[in-house]
């Protein structure tokens, strides 16, 4: 049953076709805040997995040296699903527009703004 929830989250969160749109971060709330567990459960998944291959980025980044990375957690901190469902809340609360934007793109920029490199 898991599986079907999240491959039904996936469905959801995720463009099928070229054409096809991500979901904005208040859809992500909204399917967060009136879904089952599970359902729960498969959207705190995907956000981890979104800021996981932030980080992936990062450290590619990193590595060439020529350009900055993203932004800069500190070592050994590990963002939970949950800290980044609510900082997408908190950041909605203070910039309401940012419920229509991409979620990915919400995360990234709230995670620039939380976590900025020292330049």
């Amino acid at each position: 049953m898991k599986l079907v929830s999240l491959i039904c989250a996936l469905s959801l969160l995720s463009p099928l076709a070229a054409h096809a749109q991500e979901a904005n971060v208040k859809k992500v709330l909204h399917m967060y805040d009136t879904g089952s567990n599970a359902d729960k459960e498969s959207i705190v998944t995907i956000l981890t997995a979104v800021e996981d291959g932030m980080g992936w980025a990062n450290i590619v980044l990193k590595k060439r040296k020529d350009t900055p990375p993203l932004y800069c957690v500190p070592d050994g901190f590990g963002l939970t699903g949950e800290q980044i469902l609510e900082m997408l809340r908190k950041e909605v609360k203070e910039n309401p527009s940012s419920a229509e934007e991409s979620y990915g793109l919400v995360i990234l920029e709230t995670l620039e703004k939380v976590f900025p490199c020292n330049k």
